[in-house]
């Protein structure tokens, strides 16, 4: 285990297909590394495939085998069953709220709010796991665009009848299918118009099919997260924050010994960046996705002292 102690630690995994299931070795293989090796507080989960089958029994074998709580998104497309899904260990932390999303998803996120156990803490931290479309770049971005409010602002009244702004703390992680725009990426973005698989050009380009699609990464910038990957690399020196985080075939522009690139984000608003000590890109055992994991550790007493900076009216 990574040094259990003090630490606070969020997961994000794209596991292909639910690593194959719940009855088989691929999946309790995984899910005893998660438990043993990684101990996360918090996992934001993608392609939980299986999950939903005979009554969610394989949602519920991971809640036990990980000893989290935990929420799947409340429903599924017929053409792509691959539900999102949140664990959280209450050990630390308290599942307080949950919100399905359904409308206008192809694979509908799942978004909760989590409260600090223990009195000291009171404000509630929204967290969502996303998986935007892999098909579109229109609905990728529209997808991104909604996501946005769970780390929105609102105005309220002070004691002193004065109008102030609030933001709602928000981590968000997931499968984005898209790049960032950062220009000095470990991978660098495919060459697309040597790219042979031509449907993947279309999934992943603007409408000129040479520009490779970074408009959610974009979009999550401009409404005020940052890129805990890019946080890590600048202000930590974490250079190796940016490997890639997913597979990619030649006919989709792979180059053999050349870092892929990163679709693979996790973003955080306000002062929370400024808790995290350790970002790694972590290879999930046996080839078992064809994802990498993001796996960010950060200061607790800071973590939430950020949470709470975060939310002060301004």
């Amino acid at each position: 285990m990574m040094g259990r102690t003090t630490k606070f630690r969020f997961l994000v995994l794209n596991g292909e297909h639910d690593f194959g299931g719940h009855e088989t070795p691929e999946w309790r293989r995984v899910h005893e590394w998660i438990r043993k090796e990684l101990d996360p507080d918090v996992i934001l989960r993608q392609e939980m495939t299986y999950s939903t089958r005979e009554g969610r029994r394989g949602f519920h074998a991971a809640r036990h085998a990980l000893g989290m709580t935990g929420v799947m998104a409340a429903g599924t497309t017929l053409e792509s069953p691959n539900p999102t899904g949140i664990f959280v260990k209450e050990s630390g932390l308290r599942l307080v709220s949950d919100y399905p999303q359904v409308t206008n998803w192809w694979h509908p996120a799942t978004q909760v709010r989590v409260a600090h156990v223990g009195e000291h803490y009171t404000t509630e931290l929204s967290l969502a796991s996303v998986h935007l479309d892999c098909n579109s770049p229109t609905q990728r971005l529209r997808e991104a665009e909604m996501a946005i409010r769970w780390g929105g602002t609102k105005e309220v009244e002070d004691e002193k009848g004065q109008r102030r702004q609030v933001t709602q703390p928000c981590i968000m992680g997931g499968d984005f299918n898209s790049y960032s725009s950062f220009p000095d990426e470990l991978g660098p973005l495919p060459d697309m118009a040597a790219v042979r698989d031509r449907h993947h050009v279309v999934h992943r380009t603007l409408p000129d099919r040479l520009t490779p699609d970074t408009r959610p990464w974009d979009t999550l910038n401009t409404a005020g997260f940052t890129d805990l990957a890019l946080h890590a690399h600048h202000t930590l020196g974490q250079r190796k924050a940016l490997r890639g985080t997913s597979h990619r075939r030649t006919d989709q522009g792979a180059v053999k010994g050349q870092q892929h690139p990163r679709i693979d984000f996790i973003f955080a608003n306000g002062s929370i960046p400024e808790a995290v000590e350790r970002f790694e890109v972590v290879e999930v055992p046996g080839g078992a996705s064809d994802h990498h994991g993001l796996y960010v550790v950060f200061s607790p007493h800071s973590f939430w002292q950020a949470v709470e900076e975060t939310a002060r009216p301004r």
